[in-house]
């Protein structure tokens, strides 16, 4: 039985992204995580990171990621780096 690992990125502004590579080992799911993570923390600090919506109220949240252990085409949530 073959596992398998993937990520699930959630950005600032709420949409989330299935990231398209697999991984074999958590480690590296967890890695590619984190690192694309502080890619987009230090864009959004980098941009100023504040928007408001139509009423003048903020839309961003906290970037996070999750990781799926994927066995036998069934997904299991394994990590979330929420705070």
């Amino acid at each position: 039985m073959d596992e398998l690992y993937k990520v699930v990125f959630v950005y600032p502004d709420g949409h989330s992204e299935d990231i398209c590579d697999t991984f074999k080992d958590k480690q590296a799911a967890f890695d590619y995580g984190n690192s694309l993570l502080v890619q987009v923390l230090n864009n959004e600090k980098f941009h100023g990171g504040e928007s408001d919506d139509e009423f003048g109220l903020p839309e961003k949240m906290d970037p996070y990621f999750m990781i799926y252990q994927i066995v036998e085409g069934e997904d299991r949530l394994i990590f979330e780096s929420k705070h």
